[in-house]
């Protein structure tokens, strides 16, 4: 039988030899395809993984309207790169750990200190990168609005700040945000908290039951002491300021001791100047060993 046979009713074995040809062409250029695909992909991660930060979200996102000098100081280790938003060149800088002293933004003078000039008063949205930033301290920067992760210290005093989310800063243990705007203020996800200043604002309520680390710090520098809570310049009336002396923790916190001598008691909450100062019942804050500041 001829081989012609075999393909009677189909193909002729030239036909079938051409489409095997065709067939494996395709396969070559979707390999080809796919191979140039996943370089592309590997290029591009590694892109993002530099030192720069470029290819990562922003650790830190502040909004600005200050013209003229600004500055902030940034603790932490690693390298942190700064975008001013101006399309000025990015700045790193080496945070050095060994520089960071707990608690210690409130004296300021720690950390690295970043500045910048800009030529004028507009809006400016700066965005801060870094592997390990613990530290920030961006007072007095005609802040509008910050967005933070994984810091431990905050000062974000003196600003013009509205509104303030620091859930995802869970080992906080220092927030200080007096001198803005805030109406409202949740730091139940700051279980760490040490100290709070809160003060300045315009807040009217505030829950501290998750807060159960609150307590006076002696300030070996400035050789004073530091409230646990300072709640100061508010508009908390008394049924607010009794809820939240009812939300406040009564753990048994030893007084402060500096050679030798008792100089405070171990748990301070300010409440000057709030309409309700004069008519709250401190007496829940006080059994549970609170000493009130006010009027």
């Amino acid at each position: 039988m001829e081989v012609r046979d075999h393909f009677k009713n189909g193909a002729s074995p030239k036909s079938l030899t051409s489409r095997g040809n065709f067939l494996r062409k395709v396969c070559f250029a979707l390999l080809y395809v796919l191979v140039v695909a996943l370089m592309l992909t590997a290029i591009t991660a590694c892109g993002g993984s530099g030192s720069s930060g470029s290819g990562k979200a922003a650790k830190i996102k502040m909004t600005t309207e200050q013209g003229g000098d600004i500055s902030f100081r940034l603790g932490g280790s690693g390298v942190a790169t700064v975008d001013w938003g101006d399309g000025s060149e990015k700045v790193s800088l080496t945070l050095n750990e060994n520089e960071n002293i707990i608690l210690g933004i409130s004296i300021g003078g720690y950390g690295v200190e970043f500045k910048h000039t800009y030529p004028s008063a507009t809006i400016r949205n700066i965005s801060i990168n870094g592997d390990n930033i613990t530290v920030l301290d961006c007072k007095n920067c005609r802040l509008t609005s910050l967005v933070v992760t994984a810091l431990t210290e905050l000062d974000c005093s003196s600003n013009q700040l509205t509104s303030l989310d620091v859930s995802k800063s869970t080992a906080l243990i220092e927030l200080n945000c007096r001198g803005n705007q805030l109406t409202s203020l949740d730091v139940s996800k700051n279980t760490a908290l040490i100290e709070l200043d809160c003060s300045s604002n315009q807040l009217t309520s505030l829950d501290l039951s998750k807060n159960v680390e609150l307590k006076n710090r002696f300030d070996e520098r400035r050789y004073n002491i530091k409230a646990a809570l300072n709640c100061n310049d508010n508009k908390f009336t008394a049924a607010s300021l009794n809820f939240l002396f009812g939300t406040l923790h009564d753990n048994n916190i030893s007084d402060i001791i500096v050679d030798g001598r008792i100089i405070s008691k171990g748990k301070f909450i300010g409440i000057y100047r709030n309409p309700g100062t004069n008519d709250c019942n401190r007496n829940i804050a006080e059994n549970k060993g609170w000493e009130v500041l006010g009027d």
